[in-house]
């Protein structure tokens, strides 16, 4: 989970004027006659919701909400494949493991996913690492990517785990940099809206992998998320909304079996500590 180290927003005294309504750009709607408090039309960015939902795929109304427009042809087709690859982080991520273990625990299956978006919420492989990727490749992406590498590289400072993090979406597995994302972000540099931010990034991976750093999965969205212009914000966020099928899709696989289905670790492994003082 996260530990951000952002200050908290200031303390207002209650004396402040407030809004006597709720304003929003996104969303507007027509009140029934006689009735205002149920809606007869509702339009999200000034299309009809109906229209949206027959005209629309999930993908491109996910778009319209977060960008207040549709995607082209060309964005839909990067942002399609994103989505895709994102949808499953596996078992080895640790937001898809909460929920399997939350899961076989007997957990109601419709808390399973807050569980998995707070762990996916993290600063390591998780939503906080995207927008700080996504403005980590937005500072960096007029300077020539080797440099940039050779400067970290120059200061780096291993740490005594197996997970390096070089800059913010990029780093070592295990010692190695992650085949898979490669894998990814290779497939998504071959799509016509991967203009700038993806390139970059590729080029800034070349120059860390003769130390065995690579793509984290993490990059790879922050990358794309960047090439689409999203914030960094929204990209944190379209983050842990494109891996819930798969923690729900594990969820649900674990919810049916029995407690014994995951490991347990071994009383061997647990340290006793002895009884308190108090």
């Amino acid at each position: 989970m996260t530990t951000s180290s952002r200050k908290a927003p200031a303390v207002e005294k209650r004396t402040a004027e407030f809004s006597q309504k709720i304003s929003t750009k996104i969303w507007s709607d027509q009140p029934c006659p006689g009735n205002p408090f149920v809606a007869e039309k509702s339009l999200v960015h000034g299309y009809n919701l109906i229209d949206i939902a027959k005209n629309l795929s999930f993908s491109e109304s996910i778009f319209l909400n977060i960008k207040g427009k549709l995607a082209t042809p060309e964005q839909l087709e990067l942002f399609n494949a994103l989505l895709s690859g994102l949808s499953n982080l596996g078992p080895r991520h640790a937001a898809v493991r909460a929920v399997m273990n939350a899961a076989v625990s007997k957990t109601e299956v419709q808390n399973l996913l807050p569980i998995g978006m707070s762990i996916a919420s993290g600063e390591f492989l998780g939503a906080e690492e995207v927008e700080q990727s996504v403005r980590f490749i937005r500072k960096n992406i007029n300077k020539p990517a080797t440099e940039v590498a050779g400067a970290l590289l120059g200061k780096f400072t291993a740490d005594s785990n197996n997970n390096s993090v070089i800059a913010p979406g990029f780093g070592s597995r295990f010692g190695q940099a992650d085949p898979v994302c490669a894998q990814l972000a290779s497939l998504l540099l071959t799509f016509n809206y991967s203009d700038r931010a993806l390139p970059w990034a590729e080029e800034f991976c070349k120059a860390l992998a003769a130390d065995n750093f690579g793509w984290f999965i993490t990059g790879v969205a922050a990358a794309s998320f960047a090439d689409l212009g999203f914030t960094p914000k929204a990209s944190a966020g379209l983050f842990q909304l494109a891996t819930a099928p798969g923690m729900l899709a594990h969820g649900l696989e674990m919810s049916a079996k029995p407690l014994t289905a995951m490991p347990f670790v071994d009383d061997k492994d647990y340290v006793h500590i002895g009884e308190s003082d108090e």
